[in-house]
């Protein structure tokens, strides 16, 4: 985890990468920021949230100390503000997540002004909104958009809470949404998650230094604290690191149709096979090289997978075909979401 002392221009070099890889982490999935606190909030409030992150802080750091991760997909864009990157349009929630119709508006407002400097203007109200930015199945005008939410006005659309005074009886224009988006910026990137940025900063420093760390870029600390959200792997990854034991042999069907699936599977079925497996959804950011899987013959003649996550191991019944293994896959996974077919020797 050491850094070197290179010279500035070096550093403000890396300083700039790793916020072009924050944007495009932010660009490509989002991930989780903080519940944006008010300036009103009270300080029972305020020391609730705080108390809340420097225990997230501290688990993180400790897990990170232990070689663990902490699979909570926390953003490039919150890990760019604990190292004091500066944190812009990019960092709002991407379309489709929950505040997400903020980045749709600050892209129609800077696309307005017509050049790349992040500067923005009111779009033209029969501007097309809804299909272009929205990315929704039909069309609809920016101004049309605004009247069909029913009058909205200045207020945090995750919290309700005033912008700005009088924010509750002030109608939200086309004319008004450059600043609209200044204002959600300011409480969602910057006032209204400084104090859980700087509490989770605490946390970790309590337990381990923080220095270290700030040389990684928000990509990289990121799969460093809550390991690697896009699961990927090739045939050579899953035969080295899915062992065959107890009888079982690659040659066998079984192990085979396994490794079959688990290339085939998409992003979600992989993470629901980690978390059945070893009872963690991300991959260590050194891959499966951390887990070592074991695949055993299943026991009791159960027709459907039970799993050891202790031990990361993983029981298999005698499938014949992929139909068989996807179906009991799936069974599986549905049946793991509430606590059944862990470490037990028959299905509920």
């Amino acid at each position: 985890l050491g850094a070197s002392s290179s010279s500035s221009a070096a550093a403000a070099a890396d300083g700039a990468s790793g916020a072009a890889r924050a944007r495009a982490a932010a660009a490509a999935g989002g991930g989780l920021l903080p519940r944006p606190l008010h300036a009103d909030a009270t300080d029972d409030v305020r020391r609730e949230v705080g108390a809340a992150f420097k225990t997230l802080g501290q688990l993180m750091g400790k897990a990170c100390l232990d070689r663990f991760i902490v699979p909570l997909p926390l953003s490039a864009a919150f890990l760019a503000a604990m190292r004091g990157d500066s944190l812009g349009a990019w960092a709002l929630p991407p379309v489709g997540a929950t505040g997400g119709v903020v980045s749709a508006y600050a892209r129609l407002c800077r696309e307005a002004v017509g050049t790349s400097n992040g500067s923005m203007a009111p779009p033209a109200p029969s501007t097309e909104f809804a299909s272009r930015y929205m990315l929704a199945g039909y069309a609809m005008s920016i101004s049309d958009f605004l009247e069909a939410l029913g009058d909205p006005t200045f207020v945090c659309p995750v919290t309700g809470v005033p912008l700005c005074e009088g924010g509750a009886e002030r109608a939200l224009t086309v004319a008004h949404l450059p600043e609209f988006v200044e204002l959600v910026s300011k409480l969602w990137l910057g006032d209204g998650i400084r104090l859980q940025v700087s509490a989770f900063s605490e946390g970790v420093s309590s337990v381990m230094p923080l220095a270290p760390l700030l040389a990684f870029d928000p990509l990289e600390l990121r799969a460093l604290l809550c390991g690697t959200l896009d699961i990927e792997w090739e045939e050579a990854d899953l035969q080295r690191h899915i062992h065959p034991t107890g009888g079982l042999t690659r040659e066998m069907a079984p192990y085979r149709l396994l490794i079959e699936e688990l290339l085939a599977m998409p992003h979600a079925e992989r993470a629901q096979f980690l978390n059945f497996v070893t009872a963690c959804p991300h991959l260590p950011p050194s891959g499966l090289e951390m887990l070592e899987i074991e695949v055993v013959p299943q026991r009791a003649h159960l027709s459907i997978p039970t799993s050891q996550t202790c031990g990361n191991k993983l029981y298999l019944p005698p499938y014949r075909t992929l139909e068989e293994l996807r179906s009991g896959m799936h069974i599986a996974f549905a049946n793991a979401e509430y606590g059944g077919l862990h470490e037990h020797t028959h299905a509920h």
